[in-house]
């Protein structure tokens, strides 16, 4: 959302008459942009960091307070021998194989947007209006996409609106195709719109961030669920694995369709 935010203020930040005469307004917000993208990676970075060396002085300062019943420490030790044990990949698929394929599907549907966003333009383009004009329309596209994102995983930390069922995360899943035609009623290239409205459009890249991001969570929040509690750190990193191969298909497709 941040580097969204910071090329719509450096757009606005440039007069009008400056990207009447020239394109210096695309470097500028370009630059804007990846750099509030580094800021935010690097602060991450940082807080990850922090949360590390957090999380190893816990580790020394329970090992301290055990130390003095060895056998304590043993069983500890047995504990985590057997919950970091190898679980192998196709059992981890036989017990998450529909979770899975919903969290694929449902990055794979996702990685669509940008390819819409970038090409769908105000229908009042033509208009004096600067909000109305592709560099900052689109980017606050981006940003609404966002914001629908972010809504969709943040109200996953409610109880009630967590699909538990995996067939119903699948239905789900696929469900979002419907957005690709909503997408094809809006202005692409310019070219004009079955419903001559920014707000529809608005609306639609609000519902697809919010889908993405309340079904991916759920997928991940309910996976463990399915398996043995000594398979749930493993379980973790293949249903990452399942999100990766779907942005990565996605991805693919996306280029497929642009090129």
């Amino acid at each position: 959302m941040l580097p969204a935010i910071s090329q719509i203020v450096s757009v606005l930040a440039i007069p009008q008459s400056a990207e009447e005469t020239g394109t210096s307004s695309s470097p500028k917000s370009a630059f804007a942009y990846f750099m509030t993208a580094t800021g935010v990676s690097g602060i991450c970075l940082l807080l990850f960091l922090v949360l590390l060396r957090r999380h190893s002085i816990d580790i020394g300062s329970k090992s301290q307070a055990t130390s003095v019943f060895p056998s304590d420490l043993e069983d500890e030790d047995e504990e985590e021998a057997v919950f970091r044990k190898s679980v192998p990949l196709l059992d981890l698929w036989r017990k998450l194989k529909i979770p899975a394929i919903a969290i694929f599907l449902n990055f794979c549907f996702t990685m669509v947007f940008p390819v819409f966003t970038q090409a769908i333009t105000s229908v009042h383009s033509d208009d004096s209006g600067r909000a109305f004009q592709p560099d900052v329309f689109i980017p606050t596209a981006f940003l609404l996409w966002n914001v629908g994102d972010l809504s969709g995983r943040i109200i996953c930390g409610w109880e009630k609106v967590i699909v538990r069922k995996p067939s119903w995360l699948a239905i789900l899943a696929v469900g979002r195709l419907v957005f690709i035609p909503l997408y094809f009623m809006c202005n692409i290239n310019g070219q004009g719109a079955l419903i001559r409205s920014d707000l529809f459009y608005m609306l639609v890249q609000l519902g697809f961030g919010f889908t993405s991001g309340w079904i991916g969570s759920s997928c991940m929040i309910v996976a463990p669920d399915h398996v043995n509690e000594d398979e749930k750190e493993a379980c973790g990193g293949f249903m990452g694995l399942c999100l990766v191969l779907g942005l990565t298909a996605g991805s693919m497709l996306s280029f497929l369709v642009l090129n």
